[in-house]
């Protein structure tokens, strides 16, 4: 259970060592929501999500960590608000608040600290709102340490065109003139894997399953401003993915999550649209072979096998070209899913591009196919 006990320390979280699976079923899930969901504090559009995932058949289909994840998250997102996501439901994914000897952050590190030199003081030492004095001293070292990485690796020109939005509350230091986060860098990285192996200008609609709260998403957008993006997620990374990018991209026209029980009925709004949110259920509306590339950043290791496979089949059936990113061995907490990188159901027919392991974070793997 590597992933969980790493997952714990990088949020610097306490859990009762006593955590058991048979407290995360879909049968406890569903007592809990329907106690918890008249909380005050819960965002209506929030409430709305999580009643169809509860009601629809997907809750069946979840893993108990994800159940773990999805009731933690509504629980930040309920207490401490949408406007402080980027400092707590982040940290539950792609903000790491770990030191230089993690395996998010060792091979920034690898070379020296020389970087650390050139950034005024009061940004290394930068107080977060949320993290402890010394989480925000490890954070911010290692934004530092990411940005120069990138910087000597010829992303100069992408990173022009980025700025972490301050939606979110992130806790972002200024670099170089201008507010960067974990975020901004690990997402151009994502970006950087593919464009330096596909030409983008041929890529005019991107699907992302599992898109978290859209820090990839923004990032592809403000590098390819008129791709017509598709997220796919489960609440309440759905909730804040849609709100987020839609306060992010406000002239954009937007298919906005509902139910929706007749397709022909919303056909005319999902082709006029410029980004779209659907549930996995959703997925039946984007036809065949419409998809220019499929995306599915560190999410696959936290599914049952059988939402696994169903991801691939989707690939398969709506892309040319597919790229995830995956813990690079680990198990599924609580469900005891063995996750080995090479256990991804890869199609015979699709061709290669490349598979390796990342070099930020680690202990994570990567790889992109051609979808043939």
């Amino acid at each position: 259970m590597r992933f969980f006990f790493i997952f714990l320390f990088a949020m610097g979280a306490v859990f009762s060592s006593a955590l058991r699976s048979d407290e995360f079923d879909a049968s406890q899930f569903k007592s809990w929501w329907l106690d918890f969901r008249d909380t005050e504090g819960i965002p209506e559009k929030l409430k709305e999500m999580e009643d169809y995932f509860v009601s629809s058949g997907l809750l069946e289909e979840s893993s108990k960590f994800w159940l773990f994840l999805n009731r933690r998250n509504i629980e930040q997102i309920t207490y401490q608000g949408y406007e402080n996501f980027k400092q707590t439901v982040a940290c539950n994914y792609f903000t790491w608040l770990v030191n230089r000897d993690h395996g998010y952050a060792k091979n920034l590190f690898r070379n020296g600290t020389q970087f650390l030199d050139t950034i005024a003081p009061a940004e290394l030492t930068k107080k977060h709102a949320l993290f402890t004095e010394m989480q925000s001293l490890q954070y911010n070292q290692t934004t530092v340490m990411f940005y120069f990485y990138l910087i000597q690796n010829g992303a100069g020109p992408y990173l022009e065109k980025l700025e972490e939005p301050q939606f979110g509350n992130p806790p972002s230091i200024t670099i170089s003139g201008k507010s960067i986060s974990q975020d901004t860098l690990n997402s151009l990285l994502e970006y950087l894997s593919i464009a330096t192996h596909c030409s983008m200008s041929t890529v005019s609609c991107i699907l992302e399953v599992g898109a978290g709260s859209g820090r990839t998403a923004w990032c592809f957008l403000k590098q390819c401003p008129n791709v017509k993006y598709i997220i796919v997620d489960y609440p309440p990374a759905l909730y804040l993915s849609q709100t987020y990018l839609t306060s992010v991209f406000p002239d954009k026209k937007a298919f906005l999550f509902r139910p929706i029980e007749n397709a022909e009925s919303v056909q005319e709004e999902l082709d006029a649209a410029e980004l779209i949110f659907l549930t996995p259920d959703q997925m039946r509306l984007v036809p065949d072979k419409s998809v220019d590339l499929f995306m599915a950043i560190d999410c696959l290791h936290e599914m049952k096998k059988n939402e696994v496979e169903f991801y691939f089949h989707e690939a398969n059936r709506l892309s040319s070209l597919f790229y995830y990113k995956c813990w690079m061995d680990t198990v599924v907490p609580l469900d005891e899913i063995p996750y080995p990188f090479s256990s991804y159901p890869v199609r015979f027919s699709w061709r290669k591009i490349f598979e390796g392991e990342c070099i930020i974070p680690s202990d994570f793997s990567h790889a992109f196919y051609q979808v043939l």
